[in-house]
């Protein structure tokens, strides 16, 4: 005799292995949401300032941080370019979004 799933199971055992993002309790859906906001907002908030930026010069690529010529600032541009990879190509692919730029191949002039 076939086992007859509980009476409160709403799904069958095969689509629960399907999908168990569907079982996920109320605490782990609220901590994802959190934490995918966590890692969309700083992408919009620079992404969106450093378009400004490169408007302002006229460039079709764009740096996360405002440029610096320091081993830091091309540390920390480089992190945030691997790190929102995943969201610039949604971006890109969604919308208007631009490429962003690794290091410049120029030394900076800020005088």
């Amino acid at each position: 005799m076939p086992e007859t799933p509980p009476v409160n199971d709403p799904l069958p055992r095969s689509v629960r292995w399907f999908a168990p993002w569907l079982w996920m309790s109320q605490r782990a859906w609220i901590i994802t949401a959190v934490l995918l906001g966590l890692y969309v907002t700083p992408y919009a908030v620079l992404s969106r300032l450093a378009y400004a930026e490169a408007d302002k010069y006229d460039s079709e690529g764009f740096y996360y941080l405002s440029p610096q010529n320091t081993n830091e600032w091309q540390f920390w541009n480089r992190t945030c370019v691997n790190v929102f990879c995943p969201l610039n190509i949604i971006d890109r692919t969604i919308s208007n979004g631009r490429y962003p730029a690794c290091d410049p191949l120029f030394e900076f002039d800020f005088d």
